[in-house]
């Protein structure tokens, strides 16, 4: 984890720091929808969002995906019973203590109001007893989300600590920052206290002194994977979201693989034409000699079909053979 930068009055000065990763990937993965999800925002702009969800009708395999859903509060249109006007859905159930719930509500004065309204409904709905499922005809579409969420606490700025260990130190700074990704498999919930923002197009989620991975989209999951495990064989390897291909930010990129000279990019795209071409090309204009390895899907139609999982083991794609793999590179 990157050290963050914090400004500060003083030596005698603390700042609040704190990092916390929970894993919220779901039982059964969603199915990803065919069509764009049209969101329209407070002043009528409308944007396509890619999004994942489940459909009507009986599909084999399909019941999986309904019964991971919790159903914590529903509400129909009096007007029309087949339309559901409000509701709140833990997208799976299985992944206590941390859920992910998305609502359908209208919208109240301020967010606050809108949660406690919420809340009142799913304590409401939980008293009555009466179990509530997605059913074969229920229709559920959600956004695939990228957002950061930063929280400044005020209020313990400039306030001292009672504890004799820090002398009655003031406290100059209290932030955390929210890191949220989500797609179809659920994706790992991320709080990260560093000052950065999504504008600069890729982040340095862990420093590396062997080698970095450079990974986009779902496989940073796998990359943050690989790094753990690697560190078992105490090969330190550093992790970069690639989270914006176009226009690379190459400065930003070199000066993060400044102290190092292996690297890997990993990505569920062509071996032609994907982040590792650019990342490749990107070397070659750089002083220095690189050892540069990537892992992608093969340059072939694929004939065969399964989950995500199973495509991945397939292709090399798994964290245990991409491991073995970069092991292997590295001693020679």
């Amino acid at each position: 984890e990157p050290v963050p930068e914090f400004t500060v009055a003083g030596p005698d000065w603390i700042v609040a720091f704190s990092y916390l990763e929970a894993n919220v990937k779901f039982t059964t993965p969603f199915l990803e929808a065919e069509e764009e999800l049209v969101f329209e925002d407070s002043t009528g702009n409308e944007t396509e969002i890619d999004s994942f969800g489940i459909w009507r009708g009986f599909v084999p395999g399909h019941e999986k995906i309904r019964e991971q859903v919790g159903v914590l509060y529903s509400r129909t249109d009096p007007n029309d019973y087949e339309t559901v006007s409000e509701c709140a859905l833990d997208l799976c159930k299985y992944t206590e203590p941390y859920q992910i719930v998305v609502a359908l509500v209208k919208k109240k004065s301020t967010l606050g109001e809108t949660l406690t309204y919420l809340q009142n409904k799913i304590a409401e709905s939980s008293e009555d007893g009466y179990v509530r499922e997605l059913g074969p005809n229920d229709k559920l579409i959600v956004p695939n989300m990228f957002w950061e969420i930063t929280h400044n606490f005020k209020e313990l700025e400039g306030k001292r600590l009672g504890n004799s260990d820090f002398n009655n130190m003031p406290i100059a700074e209290a932030r955390q920052i929210v890191n949220f990704r989500l797609d179809r498999s659920g994706e790992p919930l991320i709080y990260k206290s560093r000052p950065q923002r999504f504008t600069q197009g890729m982040k340095v989620l862990r420093n590396g002194k062997d080698l970095f991975i450079i990974a986009t989209g779902r496989m940073v999951y796998l990359a943050q994977q690989l790094s753990e495990i690697l560190a078992e064989k105490s090969i330190k390897a550093g992790v970069i979201d690639l989270y914006r291909i176009k226009p690379l930010n190459s400065s930003l990129l070199v000066k993060a693989l400044a102290k190092v000279r292996k690297v890997v990019t990993i990505e569920e795209h062509s071996s032609i034409g994907g982040i590792g071409t650019l990342i490749a090309e990107e070397l070659l204009k750089r002083q220095g000699i690189f050892k540069f390895k990537k892992y992608s899907l093969p340059d072939k139609f694929c004939r065969r079909y399964g989950s995500r999982r199973y495509l991945h083991g397939l292709m090399g794609l798994s964290a245990a053979s991409i491991r073995k793999d970069i092991v292997n590179w590295l001693s020679k």
